[in-house]
């Protein structure tokens, strides 16, 4: 963990805190825990300082004293103690964190799990680090950096979702960049496990997929949609993602629903990341925007699938040559005066003469004459060495006509070809020799023989002038239709050439780019304006592929029409229709292998799985997953059995059993349904120990054990035997408390004691000690009278009383009676002596109270005797 953030996991970037545009606040709690202070010690460990807060607990920084090393000290919220649910939670992220101990790259490592008096404790590794969303909103990220994030925390998700994990909480508050830009994925507080179908304590509606958001059924490509989200954020940048979040979610108490309804709409997508942020390579924007599909089937698979193919596109784009460079657009020379031929661009100097040769730099045009001769020999031209013309410079290069070998600079001479001449519109004769004149007229067999002499030389001149006119003419239709027509130079030809070589290398998403750059362009030729007709058939084959790709088959078939029309090559067409019946075959036989899997048939299932398998090269099959399907099916499978023979078992009491099924199912897969049906079984074996307990008890007549152990029992879980158990003891317990109390001569306890035995348990027994007794509870009732008479004062009617009620109670009551009966007359006896002292008769006041002292001597009555012994002489 790092110190460098203390934002909430679900808080999002904004200052303003844990809500979206529209006013709707997140759906994750943000308590504030108070947490321990600075300097505290837990065992070895020291908090240095409180670092960030959790919906559940609170994060330290400490040091490990004996190991001497930096640690994350996360304490479970005091408050969430008391819940079971909770502690389970917090305890279950430790024992995932311990699941992916055995690679820590990617996933933040944990040490240990501990249990104090002041709390809940997970000890996991300090990453020097800071949070992705802190350096979001200081935009130390960016597109440049995605791919690694993507790299290195999808493999933590890879990680996760091999041990069938799902973290369900991937955001930028849960993802630490260490100083080398690799991600890990931290905070597993709301992973569960693949089948756990239970809603996350916390969500991220931002980040969270349409099916967690809506609570359907969901796998581990929540996630591939949550770090797309992430992804998509450090793309475009925090102000642009909270701006379209703005403009979906509009503002007021109704943002937060317009969002929920803008996620459940397949057809309103993200805008693409390239769109938004030019820098954002398109590969890149094509894997994140697969991976924030809504629809299950145009999102990515899996997590892995996400990093080759973007890996892929990247190997692509590195190995694939470069673009050849358009040809340069060489203009046609300005007409040189006097008024020449058209010289070709194509025309070269004579093999013998290199062209390689030429100074790349131009020679300068020289002006042409005012004057020229009638009939000039040579005249300025321009020569065109195609190879040499570079785009935007130059394009002719003109040499005076009276320049001469001898007259070039020395470098020159050496390196330089000896330039071409253009002619006039007839032959050009071959240079006249310069003849002095004659003075006088020679003779005829002297001009015969002068003319025989010339003869040969201008048969061949005139031969070479005729071989120079048919290549010119020749290479001069060529040069109109390259330059008029489209060659392999032009635009066109190059983009239309490298997006067939794409294709033919399976890269249909450079391809489609390339086709679509062809129809775009604005074309007048007449060959480039039929590449950009083919590249529209070319456009709706790779559409085809698109089409087939998302099984839309009725969408592969128009697009393959269209193909037609444009005059796509027919192999091609039927290499889609044959790759189209495979894949309608595959899903005929996926169909029938998980329709088999339905009924639980896996022998009918294998068959149609080993067909496919067959089949796994055409259609874009898939074998490895089905097969993982299949044995996911099978496991479930075993899964549901042992969880059924585990609950018939707990029917029949069998509890061994019912434990030794529920750890097979255990062992394949533990969930809150195999945590729930332990309890329930721990619960009933402890019922059933308890009611055997109380049965015990109630044979040996322990009848206060037997009540006990069936209220426990009850307590366990109420049934309507239990409780007739638990009456039934609990009537004979008041029936021997009841003989204990007539024992005890407290007959009124017994009464009521009695009375609640037939409360609970109308007993024979209990009613004859209810007929028995019945005289008795009258006697009793009727000396309880006697008492009241007494302490008014009213002996005599309290002496009747217990006279009148003791031959009906029992021989323990009767004592206490008699004492009564002795006390009555005694303060009979008390009461003449007082009066006959308040008269004045000492005589009988002394015997009255010598009555009483006879009856039971006392202080009181000493007292009084010693008085009126004192008074009478």
């Amino acid at each position: 963990m790092t110190d460098s953030q203390h934002r909430q996991p679900g808080q999002p970037p904004d200052a303003a805190g844990d809500a979206l545009p529209g006013g709707a606040p997140e759906s994750r709690a943000q308590p504030l825990h108070p947490g321990l202070p600075t300097g505290t010690g837990l065992g070895k460990y020291r908090i240095l300082e409180r670092i960030r807060t959790y919906h559940h607990a609170v994060v330290y920084k400490a040091r490990d004293g004996m190991l001497d090393r930096l640690v994350t000290l996360k304490q479970m919220a005091t408050d969430l103690l008391d819940d079971p649910i909770a502690c389970g939670n917090f305890k279950r992220e430790a024992h995932f964190l311990a699941r992916c101990s055995f690679d820590p790259r990617f996933v933040v490592n944990v040490f240990e799990l501990i249990e104090d008096e002041v709390g809940l404790f997970i000890v996991e590794e300090y990453v020097d680090g800071h949070w992705l969303d802190s350096l979001i909103a200081k935009r130390r990220v960016g597109p440049r950096d995605a791919p690694r994030l993507l790299r290195t925390a999808g493999a933590g998700l890879k990680l996760l979702h091999s041990l069938s994990i799902v973290h369900r909480c991937i955001d930028p508050t849960n993802i630490l960049v260490t100083p080398s830009g690799v991600g890990k994925i931290a905070n597993l507080s709301c992973a569960a496990h693949e089948s756990d179908a239970s809603r996350p304590p916390v969500i991220t509606p931002r980040y969270a997929a349409p099916e967690l958001l809506m609570e359907q059924g969901y796998d581990d490509r929540v996630d591939v949609y949550s770090l797309g989200m992430t992804l998509y954020e450090v793309c475009v940048g925090r102000r642009a993602f909270e701006q379209f979040i703005a403009q979906v979610a509009g503002s007021g108490p109704a943002g937060f629903g317009r969002w929920i309804d803008w996620v459940a709409n397949p057809r309103e997508t993200l805008p693409r990341a390239d769109a938004v942020n030019p820098l954002v390579p398109p590969s890149l924007a094509s894997v994140v925007e697969r991976m924030t599909a809504k629809r299950l089937e145009d999102r990515f698979t899996s997590i892995e699938e996400a990093i080759d193919t973007l890996a892929a596109s990247s190997n692509a784009a590195k190995s694939s040559p470069p673009a050849r460079p358009a040809p340069p657009v060489v203009p046609r020379p300005a007409p040189v005066r006097p008024p020449t031929r058209f010289m070709p661009s194509f025309w070269q100097p004579p093999a013998s003469v290199p062209v390689e040769a030429r100074p790349t730099a131009p020679e300068p045009v020289a002006p042409a004459p005012t004057a020229p001769p009638l009939r000039p020999a040579t005249q300025p031209h321009t020569v065109r060495p195609a190879a040499q013309v570079s785009p935007g410079g130059p394009a002719t290069a003109a040499r005076p006509a009276s320049t001469s070998h001898v007259g070039r600079p020395a470098d020159a001479q050496s390196t330089a070809p000896r330039p071409r001449t253009r002619r006039h519109v007839r032959a050009t004769p071959p240079a006249a020799r310069v003849i002095p004149r004659i003075e006088h007229v020679p003779s005829a067999p002297e001009a015969h023989e002068s003319y025989k002499k010339r003869y040969p030389r201008m048969l061949k001149s005139a031969f070479v002038a005729a071989l120079i006119i048919a290549v010119a003419t020749y290479g001069g239709k060529w040069a109109w239709q390259s330059y008029f027509h489209g060659s392999i130079r032009s635009p066109a030809r190059i983009v239309f050439t490298l997006a067939e070589d794409a294709y033919r290398a399976g890269q249909l998403e450079e391809a489609r780019a390339r086709f679509r750059e062809l129809s775009n362009m604005k074309l007048t030729q007449p060959s480039d304006v039929a590449l950009q007709r083919a590249a529209g058939g070319w456009l709706d084959l790779i559409e085809a592929y698109r089409a087939l790709d998302r099984s839309d088959y009725e969408a592969v078939q128009l697009r393959l029409a269209s193909a037609r029309e444009q005059g796509v090559e027919s192999f091609r067409i039927q290499e889609v229709q044959t790759r189209m019946w495979d894949k309608k075959d595959n899903e005929r036989m996926v169909t029938e292998g998980m329709e088999a899997l339905a009924r639980e048939d896996f022998a009918a299932a294998e068959r149609a799985f080993a067909a496919y398998e067959e089949r796994a090269g055409k259609g874009g099959a898939d074998s490895e997953s089905l097969r993982e399907t299949l044995e996911s099916a099978k496991r479930d499978y075993r899964y549901r059995q042992s969880l059924k023979d585990a609950r018939r078992s707990l029917l029949r009491d069998d509890f061994a059993a019912a434990l030794g099924s529920l750890g097979q199912a255990e062992a394949i897969r533990i969930s809150s349904e195999t945590r729930d049906l332990r309890k329930e079984i721990i619960d009933a074996k402890n019922r059933f120990e308890w009611i055997l307990t109380g049965d015990e008890a109630l044979m040996s007549r322990d009848f206060s054990r037997a009540v006990s152990s069936y209220e426990r029992a009850s307590e366990s879980a109420p049934s309507a035997e239990v409780e007739a158990k638990l009456k039934s003891a609990r009537a004979h317990l008041f029936l021997e408390q009841a003989k204990h109390a007539i024992a005890a001569g407290d007959v009124l306890a017994s009464e009521d004691l009695l009375r609640n035995s037939l409360y609970n348990a109308d007993t024979e027994e209990a009613r004859r000690q209810m007929e028995r007794y019945a005289p008795a509870f009258e006697a009793a009732r009727l000396v309880k009278s006697g008492d009241a008479a007494m302490l008014a004062g009213k002996f005599d009617e309290a002496e009747q009383v217990y006279r009148s009620a003791l031959p009906q109670l029992p021989e323990s009551a009767r004592k206490d009676v008699q004492d009564k009966i002795l006390q009555a007359r005694r303060g009979q006896a008390m009461d003449r002596g007082d009066k006959a002292f308040l008269r004045g008769d000492m005589t009988a006041a002394l015997l009255a109270y010598r009555e009483a002292q006879r009856i039971k001597n006392g202080p009181d009555v000493e007292e009084k005797i010693s008085r009126i012994q004192a008074q009478i002489p």
